[in-house]
């Protein structure tokens, strides 16, 4: 009992197989002869023994035949365990960054959940912009160049203004100081740039909370004025955007600005708070970071936090122990939520990583979660974002806000918690019109019986509320694994597996089951002739 377990979980938890194979996998009971492997079929070309304890061998055969065939050459052998096809794994979205596991912040925000559903534009999703504004960036670094947003209308560095938006060479973003796309290198900008979009899985650093962006850089901002312009200016982009039908300017979503001014408030600066209003009717979110300093925003003035607009969000600070940052402003009107922002490793000046703490990490970690949620696959939001822009804008901000994790230490702000990824896109199953998520069960196959020689119509329906790799499973009466099949659901779609990969099945009474991390649920299906 304890060979034919063991053997089971290889299988279940190493195997993702496939109709047909020319590597079959093998086992007995006890040791059989080579000479009875390959005197069964004259279509094999070798056999070669993987596991001397379990009698596992690999079986290699001329040309590709299937599970049956398989079945057949051995159902006289009475030692005959287990077959499986020798297949390639599939790998979780992890990202192989060679830094990645210094990158605490992931963990908490759960990003490596949402990245199972989309990682960026590799969703298919590739033209939604991020906007940051910053001092400077060092955009050429090893581990942001692929991630930067060009304007594909104008032609670098020829002196002319091709797309007629009013700015001469804006290839690469524009520096407000200079309108032209030559970026200062300043340390502040690249760090906040890194943690937002440093590209995943490039085996390289870090990755950022979006793995696969497009970040419209503006540089070159360090008064009142010169975040009214760039905001401006990426309202003027988005308006191009949507007047040529997306074959000039930046589709922008969401913009961020991890900066501000201490004990000012909006009756000071009402054109700031205003500038946020006009890029909501765009459907543009504006991300903003709060204070570095302990003091509560309402009573001592901050802006931008104190701007009432519905499309901007603030965001505070939490440490690594989850709670707020002893320096960090709260405010429970004004403050939105937190995200973790201390310590933080991002990308530095020189192809280099350095750490950076406060608000200006915290903040870009959620205009990325923007980002994300935007690029999901659902039909539902990419139709709102053509006719109802500003309505989805603030659909999004409240799926960010309501899908926090709780942190008592955060009382004193609207959410009251901390980013939770997530539980934010989970959220948008209300607006995407999917089925909402459940404890995991297996309540149907359909039809059922099934016809041994035909799963190609036969599904499988399941809830879940894990959506992270699953794992189905068919044995047989005895108990004997007969298939299993790896993958990962989708939030956003009907929870649903066809059965159109499943290899031929004998008559008889099996057991269809689903695994994921939790636990297990199953089902009996009848095969009939």
């Amino acid at each position: 009992m304890k060979l034919h377990l063991t053997l089971f979980l290889y299988l279940l938890c190493s195997t993702i197989v496939y109709s047909q194979s020319n590597e079959w996998i093998v086992s007995f009971d006890s040791e059989p002869s080579d000479l009875f492997l390959k005197a069964e079929d004259n279509l094999v070309n070798s056999v070669s023994r993987l596991s001397s304890d379990l009698n596992i061998y690999m079986i290699t055969y001329q040309s590709q035949v299937d599970r049956k065939y398989v079945i057949d050459q051995f159902k006289d052998n009475k030692k005959l365990r287990n077959i499986s096809p020798n297949a390639e794994l599939e790998l979780r979205k992890m990202p192989n960054d060679t830094r990645y596991g210094e990158q605490y912040h992931l963990d908490l925000i759960q990003a490596e959940n949402v990245w199972e559903e989309t990682t960026g534009k590799s969703n298919g999703n590739t033209d939604y912009v991020i906007a940051m504004l910053d001092d400077g960036f060092d955009f050429q670094h090893q581990d942001l160049q692929d991630n930067i947003w060009t304007n594909d209308a104008e032609v670098p560095e020829d002196g002319i203004d091709n797309d007629n938006n009013g700015f001469i060479d804006d290839y690469k973003g524009l520096n407000i100081e200079t309108n032209n796309d030559q970026h200062d290198i300043q340390e502040h900008g690249s760090q906040v740039l890194g943690i937002l979009g440093a590209k995943g899985d490039n085996s390289t650093g870090i990755t950022g909370v979006m793995w696969d962006a497009n970040i419209l850089i503006i540089s070159g901002v360090s008064n009142v004025a010169e975040v009214i312009a760039g905001l401006d200016y990426v309202y003027e982009m988005k308006k191009l955007y949507d007047s040529s039908n997306g074959s000039m300017g930046a589709n922008v979503v969401v913009t961020n600005f991890s900066g501000g001014l201490r004990r000012f408030f909006p009756t000071d600066f009402p054109d700031w708070c205003e500038i946020y209003d006009l890029l909501g009717t765009e459907g543009i979110l504006s991300v903003a970071a709060v204070a570095n300093e302990d003091f509560n925003v309402e009573e001592e003035g901050d802006m931008p936090t104190l701007c009432t607009s519905p499309y901007l969000i603030t965001v505070s600070n939490t440490d690594r122990d989850d709670v707020i940052d002893d320096s960090t402003a709260s405010g429970a009107v004004s403050v939105d939520l937190a995200a973790p922002g201390e310590s933080i490793i991002s990308t530095a000046i020189d192809n280099k990583y350095e750490v950076i703490s406060g608000t200006s990490a915290s903040c870009p970690q959620v205009a990325a979660a923007v980002g994300l949620l935007y690029t999901v696959d659902c039909d539902a939001i990419r139709e709102q974002q053509r006719t109802n822009p500003s309505q989805l804008s603030l659909d999004i901000k409240n799926a960010i806000l309501t899908g926090v994790d709780n942190i008592p230490s955060l009382a004193e702000s609207v959410s009251k918690g901390r980013l939770n990824i997530f539980k934010s896109m989970l959220k948008l199953n209300s607006i995407c019109g999917t089925t909402e998520a459940g404890d995991l069960n297996v309540f149907s196959v359909s039809p059922n019986p099934i016809n041994n020689g035909d799963m190609t119509f036969s599904r499988l329906e399941y809830t879940t509320d894990i959506f992270s790799e699953h794992t189905f499973i068919i044995t047989d009466a005895m108990g004997r694994l007969i298939y299993t099949q790896k993958f990962v659901p989708s939030a956003f779609s009907e929870k649903s597996l066809s059965l159109n990969q499943v290899p031929y099945l004998d008559s008889g009474i099996y057991s269809f089951s689903i695994m994921n991390e939790n636990t297990v649920s199953s089902t009996s299906v009848v095969v009939i002739e």
